[in-house]
């Protein structure tokens, strides 16, 4: 047998597994998706049968992209028990393949996938930014944060908005870091309202030094923030072709709005073609550990019990780097990891077992 044919049919079989799976759950997700829409179309007058259709088919790819990891499992799964019943992975190693080669073309095929899914996602993103334009534009009565880098120290300001034109807030809180990252001052004002390079305190009570608390009518502290680019709308990381994320988190940063979310997704998209080749290789590595007379439906369970464990794993990673508990980029990378670390251990069993 010539070196690589054997590899290509089975990438060929694959992708072919993979296309009737993703379909199967993008049209069922499809399909949801309306139901829900309708549902809540029915509670408005203006919208109908029309724009329920026509907003899930925009939400489409992205709702594809999201069944992806799934739908990769599944194939590979199948595609495995496949080969396994029909004694055509027998025949190729008498032939001389190692089973590392046929397991290396499930890893090779997710990896290829991550790096499609990449381009796909700006199409998504696209989708989604025609339904959800700009948004999270801080209103009046909601409270907001702000951390703003100052030389070497930072300034983080909390408060509830009060008006606009200028930036007014109330019951607002400012605490100032030093270089070294040791709270320097806390600032307690009934209103504060920015100016130009400056917030305006009315009401405050300081904290300094360690000192007793300082009271006065007016205060001023200085500040780089400006009311447009505070106020200004934001895109949802989902919205965003991942090349551009990197640009939305400066800017977020300039103006001292938090980016834990788009910092988790652009991390998150970078990992896909990691995540998507370990995924494969343990789907396909552990399809081969079932019965050769197993049915077809022993390895759906199987994906789909890798797939909940896999959901679990992100999930927690993505909670706990939301609330800053762990780094954002660590969070995303934590399931291609998880998932890579089984692939090797998989590898190594099918090769030694």
């Amino acid at each position: 047998m010539r070196p690589g044919i054997f590899p290509l049919y089975v990438v060929r079989k694959l992708l072919a597994q993979l296309f009737l799976v993703l379909l199967v759950l993008t049209m069922f997700a499809f399909l949801v998706d309306c139901v829900e829409l309708l549902r809540r179309a029915a509670a408005l007058t203006g919208p109908g049968f029309a724009d329920a259709t026509a907003t899930a088919f925009m939400r489409l790819p992205a709702q594809a992209l999201r069944l992806l990891p799934l739908a990769l499992i599944l194939a590979a799964a199948l595609v495995a028990s496949h080969f396994a019943r029909q004694s055509e992975l027998a025949v190729a190693r008498a032939a001389g393949l190692p089973m590392r080669r046929f397991l290396a073309s499930f890893a090779i095929a997710g990896f290829a996938l991550g790096l499609l899914a990449l381009g796909l996602q700006a199409m998504a993103a696209n989708g989604l930014a025609r339904i959800e334009g700009r948004t999270d534009a801080p209103a009046a009565g909601e409270t907001i944060w702000l951390d703003e880098r100052q030389g070497g120290g930072r300034l983080i300001v909390h408060g509830r908005i009060e008006g606009r034109d200028p930036l007014r807030l109330r019951e607002a809180l400012l605490l100032r870091f030093d270089d070294g990252g040791e709270l320097s001052a806390r600032i307690d004002a009934e209103r504060a309202q920015l100016a130009d390079g400056a917030w305006i305190l009315s009401g405050t009570t300081l904290w300094e030094g360690g000192t007793g608390a300082a009271r006065a009518a007016r205060q001023e502290e200085p500040t780089a923030l400006e009311e447009h680019a505070i106020l200004r709308p934001v895109r949802g990381p989902t919205s965003i072709a991942f090349w551009s994320i990197g640009r939305e988190i400066a800017e977020l940063r300039a103006i001292g709005r938090p980016a834990g979310r788009h910092e988790l997704a652009l991390h998150g998209w970078l990992a896909m073609p990691v995540l998507l080749a370990a995924l494969a290789l343990v789907a396909g590595a552990g399809a081969l550990r079932l019965p050769l007379r197993a049915s077809p439906a022993r390895a759906i369970i199987f994906g789909i019990g890798l797939g909940f464990l896999l959901f679990i794993v992100a999930e927690l990673a993505s909670a706990f780097g939301a609330v800053g508990a762990i780094p954002s980029a660590l969070a995303a990378w934590i399931p291609a990891g998880v998932a890579s670390l089984a692939a090797l251990s998989c590898l190594a069993f099918v090769e030694d077992g």
